[in-house]
This record gives structure tokens, C-alpha cells and sequence, in this order.
């Protein structure tokens, strides 16, 4: 009986996660960006690493969309 019950109260459980999770991802995508952005980049810029941290951004934001476009479902 009780396997019943924790089989119902995950079925319960997962169907509002299922809306919640890509809004949560989003979110801490979002964060990371803002991480990436704010401290990172100025901290490899002030180490005299301009055009490494620039070629790294173009190469990470092509690979990216490269890859979304080819998974795409």
C-alpha cells in the first residue's frame, strides 16, 4: 500500500514541476550569464587577456547556437 501512495504522490508532484522546471533553468541560465558578464570577463580583462576572452566569447556563442539549431525537436 504504501508503494501505491508514493507512486500517486509523484504522479501529483511531477505535473506542475513539468511547467515550473523550464521557467527555473531559465532563470538560473539568466544568473550565470549575469556571473559571467559582471565578473569573469572584467577579471580576465584586467589580467591582459582581451583577445583570448574575446575569441572565447564568439567561439562559445557560435558553438551554442550551432548546437540548438542542430538539436532542435
Amino acid at each position: 500500500m504504501d508503494a501505491l501512495g508514493a507512486v500517486a504522490g509523484s504522479f501529483i508532484l511531477i505535473l506542475p514541476f513539468q511547467f515550473v522546471l523550464p521557467l527555473l533553468l531559465s532563470i538560473a541560465g539568466g544568473v550565470m550569464t549575469y556571473v559571467t558578464a559582471d565578473e569573469l570577463i572584467p577579471t580576465a580583462h584586467s589580467y591582459g587577456h582581451k583577445h583570448e576572452v574575446a575569441v572565447g566569447l564568439i567561439v562559445g556563442f557560435t558553438l551554442m547556437l550551432m548546437l540548438t539549431s542542430a538539436f532542435r525537436l
